[in-house]
């Protein structure tokens, strides 16, 4: 997992004032799955999350080795029983 430090402004009137500058620690989580599983993955994220307001990205799969896209259905598809 990737590991970055954050510089995070917060300012109701940026650019105008100086804004104070918060650096914490963060790590890079990537979820790969089913577009109609996202809205569960999403929630997941953010009742688990420690931020109120958590970066959650989703981003679509345009193209990759039908492989392995092939493979990545199978393993997210929800288990049958």
């Amino acid at each position: 997992m990737r590991s970055d430090s954050a510089k995070r402004w917060w300012s109701s009137t940026w650019p105008r004032a100086v804004p104070w500058c918060q650096r914490e620690h963060e790590a890079l989580l990537l979820v790969k799955t089913l577009e109609s599983r996202a809205s569960a993955v999403l929630e997941y994220v953010r009742s688990h999350h420690s931020y109120e307001l958590p970066e959650i990205l989703q981003v679509p799969i345009e193209g990759g080795s039908s492989a392995y896209l092939n493979w990545l259905e199978k393993q997210v598809a929800q288990p049958s029983g």
